[in-house]
């Protein structure tokens, strides 16, 4: 894995010298970096006990979801991995923040919530971005099976 020198990364990817895996690594350090260190960091949310334990759900989440996808390609062709998840990312997203609206709304009428307790409709919400970031997910594993041709889903998902 080049860590540092993106001219060799880009020479290797050149001359076609990286397998499905290697590249598949590659989007994990960068889910893994981007918890560590990016906007809703582990460095920024580490604050507090709370804090620590939604950006280890997060990530342990997104490690679960990519690594299901992945195995998903496997199952077909087991190739275009990335190609694949990159051109599904944007549908897919949009209808992940439909759902994940869907589910927050939902919660939020149906569970009453007392004004004194705050901390009670952030864990709603979170709850609710957990939920649907697992089904992101699952869609992504069975829409990446669908184009990589894998044996039983030859339908496209719904």
């Amino acid at each position: 894995m080049y860590l540092w020198r993106a001219s060799r990364a880009a020479t290797a990817l050149r001359a076609d010298r990286l397998s499905e895996r290697d590249k598949f690594a590659y989007l994990i350090a960068g889910s893994i970096l981007q918890f560590l260190v990016g906007r809703y960091a582990l460095l920024m949310r580490g604050q507090t006990v709370g804090g620590i334990i939604d950006v280890l759900v997060m990530i342990g989440i997104t490690i679960w979801g990519l690594v299901y996808a992945f195995r998903m390609n496997e199952r077909g062709d087991g190739v275009k991995f990335l190609e694949r998840y990159v051109v599904l990312a944007f549908p897919l997203t949009l209808q992940f923040y439909a759902v994940y609206a869907g589910i927050a709304l939902l919660a939020y009428l149906l569970v009453p919530i007392p004004a004194e307790q705050p901390q009670a409709l952030r864990y709603a919400i979170w709850l609710s971005y957990s939920v649907a970031l697992v089904w992101l997910y699952r869609r992504f594993g069975r829409f990446i099976a669908h184009a990589a041709s894998a044996p039983g889903f030859d339908r496209v998902p719904d």
